[in-house]
């Protein structure tokens, strides 16, 4: 079964052309759409859903830059498996990095520098999707956002694929996601928007933030190799606490106008 891909460039550091031509190369036919970069990154991701037509939809940010075969790998996953309904692959990070974009990559795609990992998420800088349930989840959305996204996308009996073929490099730069203050203001936009929903009794993330701000700075020490190199560890632990705090704050008062933090 022959599936047709689009790959959506989401503008984030204003490297779209760069990024636009590694997802040409990756050995597949597919469309590359660019949206305008307005609003928010959950709402330019929509803005390049509306121009797809193809079966599948795959978003990368063009702080990312798709390794060969990464869109003939993810063709393969969804072709192969009719219940796969998102799917992501490892990241690495480039080289010449500086300390704090080695942390931020450490915190946000830590799991993923393993290529064995197991787990049920998908790294939110290039992911793919079936295109006809994801239009389905998405119905009446102001943007795509993965951390809500997936949990609807396998309660609704689908599959969430991590494919180890499909590698793609974080070469950044990103100046508002490695600040600690922006981590802050997104974690408090994904807990204001989780209490508004009641998806999470608020008093548990208010009094459980120093917990959650542990359990990230966990995951990106666990997540650490060479591959990352020194001086990345302190920056995400930096980011862990303001992930946490973020967290507490959302849940106390609501997102405010964090929302337009959101990645």
């Amino acid at each position: 079964m022959s599936l047709s891909l689009s790959i959506v460039v989401v503008p984030v550091c204003g490297r779209a052309d760069d990024a636009v031509a590694d997802a040409s190369s990756t050995h597949v036919e597919l469309t590359v759409i660019v949206p305008p970069p307005r609003g928010t990154v959950p709402r330019r991701r929509v803005a390049g859903l509306h121009g797809v037509t193809t079966d599948l939809v795959a978003f990368v940010e063009d702080t990312t830059r798709l390794c060969t075969g990464w869109g003939s790998s993810m063709v393969a996953t969804f072709a192969a498996d009719p219940a796969v309904v998102a799917a992501g692959g490892p990241i690495r990070p480039a080289a010449g990095l500086t300390p704090r974009e080695r942390g931020l990559v450490l915190f946000d795609y830590g799991p993923f520098l393993d290529p064995g990992y197991a787990g049920s998420d998908i790294p939110g800088n290039a992911m793919c999707f079936r295109t006809a349930p994801l239009r389905k989840a998405l119905h009446g959305a102001d943007g795509l956002r993965r951390m809500e996204l997936l949990p609807t996308l396998a309660a609704g009996g689908g599959r969430i694929a991590f494919v180890r073929d499909a590698v793609a490099t974080w070469v950044g730069p990103d100046p508002t996601g490695v600040s600690a203050v922006s981590q802050l203001r997104h974690a408090r936009a994904f807990a204001g928007r989780a209490r508004a929903n009641g998806r999470t009794p608020s008093a548990a993330r208010i009094l459980g933030w120093p917990a959650v701000a542990a359990l990230r700075a966990v995951r990106a020490a666990r997540a650490w190799d060479h591959t990352v190199g020194p001086g990345a560890l302190g920056h995400a632990a930096r980011l862990s606490l303001a992930w946490g705090l973020g967290e507490a704050l959302g849940a106390a008062l609501g997102p405010g106008d964090a929302e337009e933090a959101w990645r």
